[in-house]
């Protein structure tokens, strides 16, 4: 009989962990994700209608039938 868990992390550990993982960006880098990151926030909050028909119809079209 094989036993298995999971152990719990807590959620400051693993914010904490996740953090360590963060790539440094150079100042050039820096810069065009600062301009990029305001425009990508407003589009994650309010994606047009447009947007979110092509992402479902793609979705649909990758799905393989199940027969």
């Amino acid at each position: 009989m094989t036993e298995t868990y999971t152990r719990t992390i807590s959620s400051r550990k693993a914010t904490k962990k996740s953090g360590e993982d963060a790539i440094e960006l150079d100042a050039e880098d820096q810069l065009f994700y600062d301009l990029l990151k305001s425009e990508l926030d407003v589009l994650l909050r309010n994606p047009p209608s447009g947007s979110i028909h092509k992402i479902t119809t793609y979705s649909r079209a990758q799905r393989t039938p199940l027969t």
